[in-house]
């Protein structure tokens, strides 16, 4: 099976949990025979592209130098995705899946997702829960 994962963290670039989950993941599913691709972000001096034990991981940027805040960041880095995915495709076939990894790729996964009619599978890392405030009265 094909699988493109997208996620906003993958090494070294970790800023949570996910970039680990992932990466533990992908290994996982390249041990079982599949073929995995991960598009990222790119911080840093990380490359564009490397072969990470059969993992193949592409980097984008994110081209706004300053956005007005984290959701235009988000998007903009969804819009980098969903071309730097799109171009994959367009040289080496689609993908059977997709799985997003966190609210933060979902725009890039429901588009390529519905320009290649290419399942999705999503995984919420993060279950904060929010304590309930007493009344102040």
């Amino acid at each position: 099976m094909k699988i493109l994962m997208l996620t906003w963290e993958y090494p070294p670039r970790i800023v949570g949990g996910i970039a680990r989950v992932v990466n533990d993941l992908s290994k996982r599913l390249i041990k079982d025979g599949h073929e995995v691709t991960v598009v990222t972000y790119r911080e840093g001096n990380a490359p564009y592209f490397e072969d990470d034990k059969g993992v193949k991981v592409y980097r984008v940027d994110n081209y706004m130098i300053n956005p007005n805040n984290f959701i235009d960041w988000v998007m903009q880095m969804n819009f980098n995705m969903v071309a730097k995915a799109s171009e994959i495709i367009a040289k080496e076939g689609a993908f059977d899946v997709i799985h997003a990894h966190d609210w933060l790729v979902a725009y890039a996964a429901k588009t390529l997702k519905n320009s290649y009619d290419i399942p999705i599978v999503s995984t919420i890392h993060a279950t904060e829960s929010r304590k309930k405030f007493r009344n102040s009265r």
